[in-house]
């Protein structure tokens, strides 16, 4: 049987939690472990307006020079993709998220071109700050994949 064809996803924020991503993707077929990646030249930020959560932020992330992202590189497959676009908001009306082209760079330094989602810019309100329990499954997700101490510490700041 042919193998798969997979995407390249760079998750940052609460999909960087284990048990989340299973939740989310599991079932459209094996979700690969990922690898730790960093997006340079963006910053983390929690100014993406929580639908169902009012007056919070979900996670986003914003060019900006000399700053750094951490997150997973984690191969998808179509149904997987589909499935996470949805739950992204990617198609509603105006989108919650937009599906973006980055290139990322894991600890071997090899670059890969890879898909994340950032906030619509209609949907960003620079006033909100992440929920307790919402910014603990982004910390938590660091952890397990061994995020640098210094970006937990960061993730933190938020509270």
């Amino acid at each position: 049987m042919a193998e798969e064809k997979r995407l390249l996803y760079f998750a940052f924020g609460s999909n960087l939690q284990e048990k989340r991503r299973n939740k989310r993707l599991s079932k459209y077929g094996d979700l690969p472990s990922g690898e730790k990646a960093i997006l340079n030249d963006y910053e983390i930020c929690f100014h993406k307006i929580a639908i169902g959560d009012p007056g919070y932020g979900y996670a986003t992330i914003k060019p900006s020079p000399d700053q750094t992202v951490q997150g997973l590189l984690i191969g998808l497959n179509h149904q997987q993709i589909t499935s996470l676009d949805k739950d992204e908001g990617v198609n509603a009306n105006p989108p919650h998220y937009t599906k973006e082209k980055v290139i990322v760079q894991t600890d071997d330094g090899a670059k890969y071109s890879a898909f994340t989602y950032i906030a619509h810019p209609i949907r960003i309100d620079t006033s909100l700050r992440p929920s307790t329990g919402y910014l603990q499954k982004i910390v938590e997700g660091a952890r397990e994949i061994g995020l640098d101490d210094w970006y937990i510490e960061k993730l933190e700041s938020f509270e």
